[in-house]
């Protein structure tokens, strides 16, 4: 999540979606007051797309002090995706991050080997991406399915196999 100067949140809950949210202060809260998802892919936004967003986490990141510290300071980057288009916002991200010291990006992408050729290391990995990407995501098996063009059921069934495995050494 990335606090812009003016009100607006650049929030990343799923791949493939550029959601903006609109805050404002409520008493002694913040809270969304707005909301903007457009994709970043060219596809379509269905029911489902919406009711995948998870709004306990945009809550609960709203409470969290060091957001509310930044909300609190007015500065920039500006989000409102009225004045800022999402390869703007991108542009922005990015500048922040290379700001940021000690800041690694998490790696999606997995080389998949064949059935049969998949070692230790492969299911150490995928659960290494899964325990990094359940930080900001309450699915986070369908957030690494979707990055590699699996099924959430295949990643599942990494992840067992990763238990398994750890289990027997």
């Amino acid at each position: 999540m990335y606090v812009g100067g003016d009100a607006w949140l650049l929030w990343r809950p799923l791949p493939a979606l550029d959601v903006r949210v609109e805050v404002k202060r409520l008493a002694h809260l913040w809270a969304p007051v707005g909301l903007s998802v457009r994709t970043t892919d060219d596809d379509k936004i269905t029911g489902s797309t919406l009711r995948d967003l998870p709004m306990g986490q945009l809550e609960r990141a709203l409470r969290d002090p060091e957001v509310i510290e930044a909300l609190d300071r007015s500065g920039s980057p500006r989000f409102n995706p009225a004045r800022c288009s999402t390869e703007q916002a991108q542009a922005k991200v990015e500048a922040i991050e290379r700001e940021m010291v000690g800041w690694e990006p998490v790696e999606l992408q997995l080389e998949i080997p064949r059935p049969g050729r998949r070692d230790d290391a492969f299911y150490e990995g995928v659960w290494r991406i899964h325990q990094d990407v359940a930080k900001n995501s309450h699915r986070p098996a369908a957030v690494i399915a979707e990055a590699n063009g699996v099924a959430i059921s295949t990643v599942h069934g990494w992840l067992k196999e990763h238990k398994r495995r750890s289990k027997s050494q």
